[in-house]
């Protein structure tokens, strides 16, 4: 899917996971977005658990920095901010994986959670 506008362009693209993954992972979603000035968004909660890898500029997660992280679940809104451009793939984890027992807000690899991420074994 592609898009423009005067605000900008939005390219993505969805696939199924390989055949060894679809037990955990039900879909990547490949992104691209390029805007002429910075751009803030209000992102929706929701219950899923993404897991979003950055292949471009960091991204500002309601104020902390981060280059992947793992979303979700959230109570309530969050806002995301870029510089102009992102670029990435979400990974939506499939209901019932290991991914979905998790509770958190927001967690960088290699940093520690900060008490936002608990999983069961």
């Amino acid at each position: 899917m592609r898009a423009e506008s005067e605000i900008g362009m939005w390219e993505s693209a969805t696939r199924a996971p390989h055949p060894r993954l679809r037990g955990h992972v039900a879909s990547y979603t490949g992104y691209a977005e390029r805007t002429p000035a910075p751009l803030r968004r209000l992102e929706a909660a929701t219950m899923t658990i993404p897991m979003i890898i950055s292949l471009g500029p960091a991204l500002l997660v309601d104020g902390a920095r981060h280059r992947s992280f793992v979303a979700g679940p959230d109570d309530g809104p969050s806002v995301t901010e870029h510089a102009g451009d992102q670029l990435g793939i979400q990974v939506n984890p499939r209901r019932g994986g290991r991914a979905s027992r998790c509770s958190t807000r927001r967690c960088s690899p290699g940093s520690p959670p900060r008490g936002r991420l608990r999983c069961s074994s």
